[in-house]
């Protein structure tokens, strides 16, 4: 995928923190999900190897 992406993920995930109350019993799951789609996000092929960039990038 690309930066932009990986970004807007990243972004959304802080959004869907704010908005899951602490209380709800799905909340650790859905947040796991959005941390999976950021690490695919953030994951590249360089020349036949997948490489993960950091959350700095």
């Amino acid at each position: 995928m690309n930066n932009e992406l990986a970004m807007a993920l990243i972004h959304a995930t802080s959004i869907i923190e704010l908005l899951i109350p602490d209380d709800d019993d799905q909340r650790e799951h859905i947040l796991g999900l959005c941390k999976e789609w950021e690490a695919m996000a953030r994951t590249i092929d360089f020349n036949g190897v997948k490489v993960t960039l950091g959350e700095g990038f």
